[in-house]
């Protein structure tokens, strides 16, 4: 393991290697054919492996963890046999690789960079009851959002002597904002072009009761600049 510096932020980075034996999740699938029936599947050890990086936060009273990238994963599979079970014990084709595919890409939508865990230490209880406080919020930028340049053709003109001429392509970039919404309270960054928009736009929440949850919301603006499109959203809670 070794300490490193992303920003202003240090950060932990280690070699995970986690190999148990010490599980057992069964569960019944429902077969179809030629395999009519159903079987028990077991799972009976898992191997991860990766490069994983802790990030202390709130003065180390909480840990943000993720792996640097989709970690390598293996499962042991057994096949039962008696019991509900209708279909004879034996080894069903691509059950392993198909629950080692669902676990690897749910760890890569939950926990591989940028996406994080939040671990917090056990809290101190200080007997009192927060009702309300100011959070500031800076959205800074993002980045290939995926959406490609359009062409709109214009359609054919016809000029005053009768001649048509040609549509003239132009290109329209993306224009996007992120909505902030804590509780009923919402802020709008400006609006910025292109598929890396920079907004640098800071707001302060005020929190009422017992908030917890900030959004974000990405939208994009039509090609009049009137209606917008929701995008896709995150929240941290």
């Amino acid at each position: 393991m070794r300490w490193m510096t992303s920003g202003e932020q240090q950060v932990m980075s280690l070699g995970f290697d986690w190999h148990s034996k010490e599980m057992s999740v069964m569960f019944m699938a429902k077969l179809a054919k030629p395999l009519m029936g159903t079987a028990r599947i077991v799972i009976n050890s898992i191997h991860i492996k990766g490069d994983l990086l802790l990030s202390p936060i709130l003065d180390g009273e909480a840990v943000l963890y993720s792996f640097e990238s989709t970690p390598e994963v293996r499962i042991g599979v057994a096949f039962g046999s008696g019991g509900s079970q209708t279909v004879p014990g034996m080894e069903l084709p691509g059950v392993s690789t198909w629950l080692v595919k669902l676990l690897t890409e749910t760890i890569a939508k939950t926990m591989v960079e940028p996406r994080r865990l939040c671990f917090s230490l056990p809290p101190v209880d200080l007997k009192k009851q927060a009702v309300g406080g100011v959070l500031s919020v800076t959205v800074v930028s993002a980045s290939n959002l995926g959406r490609k340049s359009r062409t709109i053709e214009l359609g054919n003109n016809q000029s005053s002597s009768g001649n048509t001429t040609p549509g003239i392509p132009l290109n329209r970039r993306a224009h996007t904002f992120i909505e902030v919404e804590v509780g009923t309270l919402t802020r709008k960054t400006t609006t910025c072009e292109g598929p890396n928009p920079t907004w640098n736009s800071t707001f302060n929440m005020v929190l009422h009761g017992e908030t917890g949850v900030v959004k974000f919301l990405l939208y994009e603006l039509d090609s009049d600049g009137v209606k917008y499109n929701y995008l896709t959203s995150c929240e941290i809670k």
